[in-house]
């Protein structure tokens, strides 16, 4: 179905079943299925095509209007994997075990930012936040 009037908010989801394609306004076309991260940013529109049945779990965000690109962004499971990640090595603020963490940022506009992250077995203090984090554990 067309989507044509352009989003006021940038959606994030995770795919945990079926197929679609979404296509940009100048007709590149971004499938995804199974354990895909896709990224819808504000200002983005154009058609989906849902080619089977999907199940997803998604966030929505309302931000300020920010430049940049309104292309779809669609990251492959594969690409969360420890070795497609930036290292940082093990957490020097460690409180049990060796954490070792690595993650790569997909969208920063300013307002939000979307990405992944992996952590070897430990523990680390963590202080109060002045933002709002959301994760979905893949494993």
């Amino acid at each position: 179905w067309p989507s044509p009037t352009p989003r006021a908010t940038t959606e994030v989801f995770y795919v945990f079943k079926g197929h679609a394609c979404v296509t940009d306004l100048d007709g590149t076309r971004h499938f995804f299925g199974p354990g895909d991260l896709v990224i819808l940013p504000k200002g983005w529109s154009g058609r989906w095509d849902v080619l089977q049945d999907v199940h997803k779990v998604w966030v929505v965000t309302e931000h300020a209007d920010v430049q940049g690109s309104t292309s779809a962004i669609i990251k492959q499971y594969n690409t969360f994997s420890p070795h497609e990640l930036l290292s940082s090595g093990v957490r020097a603020d460690a409180s049990h075990g060796s954490p070792a963490t690595a993650s790569d940022t997909y969208l920063d506009n300013g307002h939000m930012s979307v990405g992944s992250w992996t952590c070897s077995p430990g523990s680390f203090p963590v202080s109060q936040r002045s933002t709002t984090e959301a994760f979905h554990v893949l494993e």
